[in-house]
């Protein structure tokens, strides 16, 4: 149980870190050259310890530079830049619905079918997201402002 609260205040942190970041550098840099950073350690550890497990084929590099600049980087981006423009305690709260929204949508599109406990655990962390949301600072509301969200938000 340990090593689960470690990790979501490791998680956490990164919010906060980011935070920091930008105050030294453009968002689009902190994303490059974190990314950049994290692909060097990963190749190095998979050529390392698990080089025979390596076998990406180069008919696969167009699909897989695709996904990545898609389901990573744009995600990153859109990410930093919400951090940019609000605080990072409210980023990583948005952040973490992300186990909510999943369940949502495979409900809605799978066709899942959610317990009451489920339902009510969902009721739960909407609901208890809404004053967070409402409240909104100067710096959320210099961004723009799509009815109650701000784009930060969003």
């Amino acid at each position: 149980m340990h090593l689960v609260v470690l990790l979501f205040a490791m998680f956490a942190s990164l919010f906060t870190l980011s935070k920091i970041g930008l105050e030294y550098s453009e968002p689009f840099f902190l994303i490059g050259s974190r990314m950049t950073f994290a692909g060097i350690v990963l190749l190095l550890y998979q050529f390392t310890f698990k080089r025979q497990e390596f076998n990406i084929k180069l008919s696969h590099v167009a699909t897989l530079l695709f996904y990545g600049f898609l389901a990573i980087y744009v995600t990153n981006i859109a990410e930093i830049w919400g951090i940019n423009n609000m605080c990072s305690s409210k980023a990583c709260l948005i952040y973490s619905l992300s186990p909510f929204l999943a369940s949502l949508v495979a409900y809605v599109v799978l066709g899942e079918v959610l317990t009451r406990k489920q339902w009510l655990g969902m009721f739960i962390g909407f609901f208890g997201l809404i004053p967070i949301i409402y409240t909104q600072t100067d710096l959320e509301l210099s961004a723009g402002q799509l009815s109650f969200f701000s784009y930060a938000e969003l």
